[in-house]
């Protein structure tokens, strides 16, 4: 079932109610002993189990014959979405390289789990545990495709997640709308147009659903004034509205939303506002420890002090 290679976790993970009392390990040590797999060291130092392309054909058609491949499909395509979106918050801390070149190591898998979950939109409709396995796992890997700068590669199957019909009023649905328009946010104009009906349906839905998060970040989203139409008095609501969210129920992305409104202040001529607020970001940033947010922030300050003047008034603040 594997393409490109597993790890240890994930045969036990596809494996285990089928064997439950087998050790991956063992099972591996079997397959090499028949000169049916192959075991080398990832990178990570965990052994990774490969197999010659035509000896996992031949498996594939095995499963086929007696009926077990849709199930086998299933756990792996589980698997890899459970991977992706464990990995997809660290796309914003300092661990993000460790999480990409997870992911990039994975890079085969990942697709097979999409293939299988998020079929061309002229082929028979997937399932209901297709759709939902595919649209969680494309909308975790949303930050992994911008960050490989493979916008278009996510596009096509976040396209296909947001296209096939099944719950469209649902969470998955309105987190697979907000991550394509995501990507779509970083393209022409054309695009950042079809970005923000996608965001405004995704908004809808998550205040429906009274989904904190979700509706925290499509606000974040809508809310970037260097490719809004919106007048800034209403990114600014936009902002603070997420701001609150976030601090009302504990959420991610305090950082990045305060960091917008700090942009959003600049623009309106608050400068003094400006500094605060951004100030406020590097501060965040040390708090907790991530020493890529602070740096960047520090970078942004040290322009927007000097865009502003005020250098000498904030130099104390600026020395990394």
């Amino acid at each position: 079932m594997f393409a490109g290679g597993a790890d240890l976790e994930a045969i036990a993970a596809v494996t285990t109610d089928l064997l439950p009392d087998a050790d991956p390990l063992d099972l591996a040590a079997d397959l090499v002993d028949a000169s049916l797999a192959t075991i080398t060291m990832a990178p990570d130092g965990e052994p990774r189990v490969g197999m010659l392309e035509t000896i996992r054909a031949y498996s594939l058609g095995q499963l086929s014959e007696v009926g077990e491949l849709a199930d086998i499909s299933q756990r792996h395509a589980h698997h890899y979405m459970l991977m992706a979106e464990a990995m997809s918050p660290q796309m914003f801390t300092g661990r993000q390289l460790q999480a990409r070149s997870q992911l990039e190591m994975e890079d085969a898998n990942l697709r097979t789990a999409l293939t299988w979950s998020l079929p061309p939109l002229d082929s028979a409709e997937p399932s209901p545990t297709q759709l939902q396995i595919g649209r969680r796992l494309a909308t975790a890997m949303a930050w992994t495709w911008i960050r490989a700068g493979a916008e278009l590669r996510g596009e096509d199957w976040l396209n296909r997640a947001t296209s096939w019909a099944g719950d469209d009023d649902g969470q998955d649905m309105a987190r697979a709308r907000h991550a394509f328009g995501t990507l779509l946010s970083t393209r022409d104009s054309t695009a950042r147009r079809q970005a923000s009906e996608l965001f405004s349906q995704a908004l809808h839905h998550a205040r429906r659903l009274g989904d904190h998060q979700l509706t925290a970040d499509v606000l974040f989203s809508l809310s970037w004034p260097y490719n809004n139409p919106l007048p800034l008095p209403t990114l600014r609501d936009m902002l603070q509205e997420s701001i609150d969210l976030i601090n009302r129920h504990d959420l991610r992305g305090l950082g990045g939303a305060t960091y917008r409104l700090g942009e959003v202040e600049k623009l309106s001529g608050n400068f003094n506002k400006a500094v605060e607020i951004i100030s406020r970001c590097r501060d965040l940033g040390v708090e907790r420890g991530d020493d890529v947010f602070r740096i960047g922030m520090q970078d942004v300050l040290a322009f927007t002090v000097l865009e502003v003047g005020q250098w000498h008034k904030h130099v104390p603040n600026c020395t990394i």
